[in-house]
C-alpha cells in the first residue's frame, strides 16, 4: 500500500467513525477514536469502543505489544497507535497495560 493510499484509507476510516456518532459528539476526539474500526486482529471490523467494552483483556495485551513495537508508518501501524491512544485515555486500562508491561 502506497503512502497516499494509506492516508486515504485512514481518512476514510475516520470519516466513517464520525458518521456513526450523534451530532453532538462529532468533534469529540475520544468519541471519534471509540467509533474507529479495528483494521487488524481477532476483532477486525469492530470499533475500538466495542473492543474496550467486550474484549478488555485482548485490548490490554494488544496495547502492551504495540507500545513495545517500533513505530510503523503504514495503515495498520497507525490504526494500532490510534487504538493505543484511545485505550490509554482510560485510567483503569492504562493501569492494566502498565501492569502487563511490568510482568513481561
Amino acid at each position: 500500500m502506497s503512502a497516499y493510499s494509506a492516508v486515504y484509507a485512514l481518512h476514510k476510516v475516520r470519516k466513517e467513525a464520525i458518521t456513526r456518532l450523534p451530532t453532538g459528539l462529532r468533534t469529540n476526539h475520544t468519541a471519534i477514536l471509540g467509533a474507529t474500526t479495528l483494521e487488524f486482529g481477532l476483532y477486525y471490523g469492530q470499533t475500538f469502543r466495542w473492543a474496550l467494552e467486550n474484549a478488555t483483556g485482548w485490548m490490554v495485551g494488544v496495547v502492551a505489544k504495540v507500545m513495545k513495537e517500533p513505530e510503523v508508518d503504514n495503515f495498520i501501524g497507525v490504526n494500532k497507535k490510534l487504538l493505543e491512544s484511545y485505550a490509554l485515555t482510560f485510567p483503569l486500562v492504562k493501569g492494566e497495560v502498565q501492569y502487563k508491561l511490568a510482568s513481561l
